[in-house]
């Protein structure tokens, strides 16, 4: 089969591959091995291979609750040997990178969250809106520390700095004076933030009056 890897910069590489390996711990796939066809280098990456071998990539499932270590460990056997399986041995190979551990807290671009609030402001380029963004590793659980940088951008509006605490990243959002609405996105670590926020500048004269009150005799009119 055909794979298609979307790097970082954007750059999509295809080039012909078979599933080697399934980790399907609990009855659920969490990963699997990519073995590029033998011969074939043009897949995108640097990485020269020996003659004779060929190249395989593990890849983990978005929301697996399983960790791989970037490096065999060898915690199961001695398969892999400079970063080479030893004789045909790619299924022990892809098994020594597997690793019983909690979570290391990287942050995701694929989970990490950016919301708004309110969603709704005058469009008179004072009123301000609160854009956060969440944190999370790539297993959907908040990330409580700051040691990420986390970008934000708008289509509509200003934007302030970007300051954080325990995990979350806030800036401010002012209204223009076009009502309008504004898209906000941004990066973590690097890289895109799939999720993106939205607010509405609404001019003075669309809000909805919902009462009106005499001030000569008190009495008050709703609108509705």
């Amino acid at each position: 089969m055909n794979v298609t890897l979307e790097f970082t910069d954007k750059r999509q590489i295809t080039f012909p591959a078979a599933v080697s390996w399934r980790d399907t711990a609990g009855f659920t796939l969490h990963g699997i091995g990519l073995t590029v066809a033998p011969g074939f280098s043009a897949d995108g990456t640097t990485y020269v291979t020996r003659a004779g071998f060929s190249r395989t990539y593990l890849l983990q499932v978005v929301g697996s609750t399983r960790v791989y270590s970037d490096t065999a460990t060898g915690s199961k056997g001695t398969a892999v040997t400079a970063n080479a399986a030893t004789g045909d041995k790619v299924l022990e190979s892809l098994n020594e990178y597997l690793v019983d551990a909690p979570e290391t807290g990287i942050p995701s671009g694929l989970t990490s969250q950016i919301t708004a609030s309110p969603t709704s402001i005058l469009a008179n380029a004072v009123t301000t809106s609160t854009v956060s963004v969440q944190s999370k590793d790539i297993n959907n659980n908040n990330i409580t520390t700051c040691d990420a940088v986390v970008t934000l951008s708008t289509t509509e509006g200003t934007l302030s700095s970007v300051s954080c605490l325990n995990g979350v990243y806030t800036a401010t959002l002012t209204s223009s004076t076009t009502a309008t609405t504004a898209t906000i996105s941004g990066t973590i670590s690097g890289y895109d933030i799939s999720d993106t926020a939205s607010v509405t500048f609404v001019s003075r004269a669309s809000q909805t009056i919902t009462a009106l009150t005499n001030t000569l005799d008190g009495t008050s009119v709703t609108f509705g």
